[in-house]
């Protein structure tokens, strides 16, 4: 069971990485779909305005599904006891010798240290 939990934490870290990276894409995005102002508006490419919709769309669906994994994970951890979650929940778990994992309040990341980075 450690070692499927290491997979999916591995698999939850990598995502987050890649949801990391479409954030530093949209702001650069949005950054390049500056407005012209005009005497009666402001006027916004509609090429640019498209890029940041995609961008926004592939960064909903790559969070909902990063949510869901942790949040199997968190089910894979935790019974769903309200005695366990509610004494453990911003516990660090030890996962591995070294390897400690918590989760976030709203359950949609994690956060992997190594024991050490605790002190």
């Amino acid at each position: 069971m450690e070692e499927q939990l290491c997979e999916e934490i591995t698999r939850i870290q990598h995502a987050q990485y890649e949801i990391d990276e479409i954030h530093e894409k949209l702001d650069l995005a949005v950054k390049a779909a500056k407005k012209q102002t005009f005497p009666k508006g402001e006027v916004v490419a509609f090429e640019k305005l498209a890029e940041v919709k995609q961008i926004v769309d592939e960064l909903a669906l790559k969070e909902a599904e990063n949510k869901i994994a942790v949040e199997k994970l968190y089910q894979s951890i935790f019974s769903g006891e309200f005695f366990i979650d509610q004494s453990y929940f911003e516990t660090w778990i030890c996962i591995r010798p070294n390897t400690v994992v918590r989760f976030s309040i709203d359950l949609d990341r994690i956060e992997v240290k190594r024991m050490e980075e605790l002190n």
